[in-house]
């Protein structure tokens, strides 16, 4: 449908605002969109997601992630290995002198219980399949991933992938003195980092762009008395990340924390393969602390110290090597992405110079719940993230066994979402059905995600149940969604102003009608969630991902999850403000309007050009920056930021929105009546005055 189809709907009150999810700093936040995926950048946020890890008991622990209770006595322990523990046992000062006798006395152990699970050194080799450097010291593998790369005990010749990887254990080394660093919070001013943005967006025409863009830049415990402390890489076993108040140590100290590596192995498992959750140990001299991570919690265990209860080590370990892959996180029953399946074919794949990232769903099959088998080819987003969403969508690949009437182009997305939101595609059925009832509103179905299926999966093993159970409402329950649907390309592809301006103008008149037309306002306003799909010769805007959308009728105007990935340089000024950080005010549709304007001037700016502001760097800067940077923007107005030759044609639409704003933060700032209508701020900012604009 052209623009000149898309009808102007006539003005209607405005609907009640509904109060904002908690926002999320960690690593699963779109504030790390555009952060490059080094330790060294990544760090600060998993220190977030660390910041809310829960310790649990380690019996309990064992219960709840292993289902094993210690209520049954373990076999004799042999001579054996007796002798393999004394040889843990012998002082050492370099860590990496653990790692021998104890992959022999954990193996030792596998072999007694015939496991087809065997420990194997990693370190000095680095994971291959990831763009940064991450070399677990020693892991948990199937014997198909460990026949071709032997030996066991020097490391493999040939890098092992995080799909390979069933469990990561990393070892370390008393020292007494530990000082945890908290994560450097640069707040410069405007002033400060003034300079050029050298950022370059890069226009994609293909399915690459439909969902993100390519991320460019910015307790008690005690040690074994058995074991002698020396020196080491600086842990004290159950030690959590308790900041110093004397000393804040930098961000190379902050990337070396023992936490802080693990918790980056278990965001590279997450994300890489297809699992639900992540198994790993921290081993302290003589102790063990075991380490859960999924898209809801971190979890640790208090210390355990194997060299004094080798019986109950025993059992430990016949445990874990007797897991099925389902416990250890795996969800083979929605993508067969295991190690034992996976393992020769990742041998294969292995690429030596470890640069390019290599797609490991090419070709596996995605089994529906009506029978019909998809087969998967290119991954258009993946997830980079431990706590959130950990959306990943893929492309099918087209075949006769497809549906002829779907479109020629389709993805699959799978998303874990929180069981207490209104899942996508129950949200966008609630659209479909509010279209229906309004013959004039048939227009807007063009504009809006075409779903050729949807289905929700249960959880595979009793770990969610056992986790809600033991945390109550502390813990977030999530549910696996699968959305396979049209696939679409990202608006800042469209290289011609006007039919960009076309493109976008529909959705905003789409996004109106919704809210409108249907209670539901969206809430996550961002430039890789402005699509665009070809019809008759014609581009239409289409305006996608609704995960974090809300149904604002059914809410009670509390927060749907305990967690917010929203898309921080896009966010309304209000939604930043330090002051409510804590507790957000309530989400108006003027804050989506207001993302709109943020994702328009992200599309204008020349990145090659001098931008005072930064622009195309704010997904790097906290929200306090961002609020005092968008503030001041507002102020200074359009005519200093560079806008690129090709939307020159945008600086009119930008002007008109910048100054719209200005006033409306204007006037909330010196009139703070209380019958200052904030919805509209006295009819200031509304759909129609928004879209008066960009005619």
């Amino acid at each position: 449908m052209s623009r000149a189809q898309t009808p102007v709907n006539s003005q209607r009150p405005p609907l009640d605002g509904v109060h904002s999810t908690p926002q999320s700093a960690g690593s699963g936040s779109n504030l790390t969109y555009d952060t490059q995926s080094t330790r060294l950048h990544y760090s600060p946020y998993l220190y977030q997601d660390l910041s809310n890890e829960k310790v649990m008991a380690f019996e309990d622990f064992c219960k709840t992630i292993f289902g094993f209770e210690f209520d049954q006595p373990g076999k004799p322990v042999t001579k054996k290995l007796d002798s393999l523990l004394e040889r843990y046992r012998l002082p050492v000062t370099e860590e990496t002198s653990r790692y021998e006798p104890f992959i022999q006395l954990a193996n030792d152990i596998l072999r007694e219980c015939g496991s087809d699970y065997i420990f194997v050194r990693n370190d000095p080799k680095y994971l291959w399949g990831i763009e940064p450097g991450r070399k677990p010291d020693i892991l948990l593998v199937h014997k198909s991933a460990w026949l071709p790369r032997n030996p066991i005990v020097q490391g493999p010749e040939v890098a092992f992938h995080p799909c390979d990887i069933i469990s990561f254990h990393e070892f370390k080394l008393v020292r007494k003195d530990l000082r945890v660093p908290s994560p450097p919070r640069p707040t410069p001013s405007i002033k400060e980092t003034s300079g050029t943005s050298a950022q370059k967006r890069k226009a994609s025409t293909s399915e690459n762009a439909t969902e993100a863009r390519v991320r460019k830049s910015p307790r008690p415990g005690s040690s074994s008395a058995s074991v002698p402390r020396t020196k080491g890489s600086g842990v004290v076993a159950g030690r959590g990340l308790e900041a110093s108040a004397e000393d804040e140590a930098s961000s190379t100290a902050l990337v070396q924390h023992p936490l802080i590596q693990c918790a980056s192995y278990a965001l590279e498992m997450l994300s890489k393969g297809f699992r639900r959750h992540v198994i790993g140990f921290l081993a302290t001299d003589g102790q063990i602390e075991f380490l859960y991570y999924d898209h809801s919690v971190v979890l640790r265990s208090s210390p355990f110290s194997f060299v004094d209860n080798l019986p109950r080590f025993h059992q430990i370990i016949s445990q874990l090597g007797r897991m099925p892959l389902d416990r250890y996180g795996f969800y083979s029953k929605v993508i067969p992405a295991t190690p034992d399946c996976m393992s020769g074919r990742l041998y294969k794949m292995e690429n030596k110079d470890r640069k390019t990232v290599m797609n490991v769903f090419e070709d596996l099959h995605l089994t529906l719940n009506n029978g019909l088998v998809l087969t998967l080819g290119n991954i258009v987003h993946h997830p980079h993230g431990l706590i959130g969403r950990g959306s990943l969508v893929v492309k099918v690949k087209p075949g006769s066994n497809l549906p002829k009437e779907w479109p020629e182009r389709v993805v699959a997305k799978l998303s874990w979402l929180p069981s207490s939101r209104q899942p996508e595609h129950d949200i966008l059925k609630g659209i479909e059905q509010a279209i229906t009832s309004d013959p004039s509103a048939a227009w807007v179905s063009d504009h809006l995600p075409n779903v050729l299926h949807s289905q929700v999966y249960d959880a595979p093993d009793g770990i969610v149940a056992s986790l809600v159970r033991h945390f109550k409402d502390d813990y977030e329950e999530r549910r696996l969604y699968l959305l396979v649907m049209e696939g679409l390309d990202c608006i800042e592809s469209i290289q011609d102003c006007d039919k960009l301006k076309t493109a976008y103008e529909q959705i905003v008149r789409c996004h109106r009608w919704v809210y409108e037309g249907a209670g539901i306002l969206h809430r996550d306003i961002s430039v890789k969630n402005l699509m665009f799909r070809r019809k008759n010769d014609s581009i239409l805007g289409v305006l996608n991902d609704f995960d974090l959308a809300t149904a604002v009728a059914k809410l009670d105007k509390g927060p749907t999850s305990k967690q917010r990935t929203g898309t921080w340089p896009y966010l309304a000024i209000e939604l930043l403000d330090p002051s409510t950080w804590l507790q957000p005010p309530r989400h108006l549709y003027r804050y989506d309007l207001e993302s709109f304007f943020w994702v328009l001037l992200t599309l204008a700016v020349d990145p090659d050009e001098f931008d005072g502001y930064d622009i195309l760097r704010w997904s790097g800067y906290n929200h306090t920056q961002l609020y005092h940077y968008k503030k001041s923007f507002l102020s200074a107005g359009i005519k200093t930021t560079p806008l690129h030759p090709r939307y020159k044609g945008l600086k009119e639409w930008l002007t008109s929105c910048s100054r719209m704003f200005h006033s409306v933060y204007a006037k909330l700032e010196w009139e703070s009546s209380e019958e200052l209508n904030k919805g509209t701020v006295d009819g200031l900012i509304t759909g129609d005055t928004f879209l008066t604009l960009l005619r």
